[in-house]
């Protein structure tokens, strides 16, 4: 386990250096926690394992956007342009024509607020047993429980690619614009 990460990190490192500071280093890695819930989610076999598994991956997909905002925005300027006007568009979700980041904030706030999941299952209730997989109403539409956070972390992965080509391109934008500085006129001393 511990080999496959020191690849897995010297792979992050290697883009990482390619992109430069404009990599979502710390968003990335939440990211690849909440796969890690979600892969639990799947094999979840009691109504205690898929609710700790639901609940986990929906407060890790908000904190990929805090991670964002908070600690990547925070180490580079034009990562943090970026964030800032993505997440103006995630907020209407006329403009972006989806509302994922609406799902898993209005299911946090659900879930951390209320101590209850605003999601609707079809659920068959036999004592404690549910009906494994779990099926939810995701966008209208019946899905797995599963296949709904995948569909999360699929569009946040795109979307966090779109931030940080976005802030490279500012990068590079601005490190070929000529700088205008003063010429000295100099009345030095020979």
């Amino acid at each position: 386990m511990a080999k496959k990460n020191k690849v897995q990190d010297r792979r992050i490192n290697k883009e990482k250096s390619r992109l430069g500071h404009c990599y979502a280093f710390s968003a990335r890695r939440e990211l690849a926690r909440v796969r890690y819930f979600n892969r639990i989610l799947m094999g979840a076999q009691s109504r205690f394992e898929f609710e700790s598994a639901w609940k986990a991956c929906v407060v890790q997909l908000r904190s990929v956007a805090h991670v964002l905002q908070k600690s990547d925005g925070a180490r580079n300027a034009f990562l943090r342009a970026s964030v800032e006007k993505r997440y103006v568009f995630w907020k209407s979700p006329k403009k972006c024509g989806n509302d994922y980041f609406g799902f898993i904030e209005d299911e946090r706030n659900s879930l951390l607020k209320n101590g209850r999941s605003s999601i609707v299952c079809e659920v068959k209730e036999d004592g404690e047993a549910l009906e494994f997989p779990v099926k939810i109403i995701f966008f209208g539409q019946m899905c797995l429980a599963s296949n709904a956070i995948s569909e999360c972390v699929s569009w946040l992965d795109l979307e966090i690619a779109r931030i940080e080509d976005a802030a490279w391109s500012e990068r590079r934008v601005k490190k070929s614009m000529p700088t205008t500085r003063k010429r000295r006129t100099g009345t030095g001393k020979s």
